[in-house]
C-alpha cells in the first residue's frame, strides 16, 4: 500500500544490533537488569534497510529486557 518505503544497502548487521543494545542499554540499567551481549568482531554484511533492520532489532532486544 505504499506506507513503508524501502532502502536497502550494503550495511553491517552487527554494527547495526550494537547500535540497538546501546540504545536500550540505559533502561535495562535503570530497571536493575543486566544484559550481556556477544556479537561477532567480524562484520555480517548483507543487503537491507538499515533504518528497518535497526527497528527490528530494537524490538526483539526490547521485548527480551520487558
Amino acid at each position: 500500500r505504499g506506507l513503508v518505503t524501502w532502502h536497502p544497502r550494503v550495511v553491517d548487521a552487527v554494527q547495526i544490533m550494537r547500535d540497538a543494545v546501546e540504545v536500550v542499554r540505559p533502561r535495562t540499567e535503570e530497571g536493575h537488569q543486566r544484559m550481556i551481549v556477544d556479537l561477532s568482531e567480524t562484520p555480517a554484511r548483507l543487503n537491507a534497510d538499515p533504518v528497518r533492520l535497526q527497528q527490528v532489532f530494537l524490538n526483539v532486544v526490547s521485548n527480551a529486557t520487558s
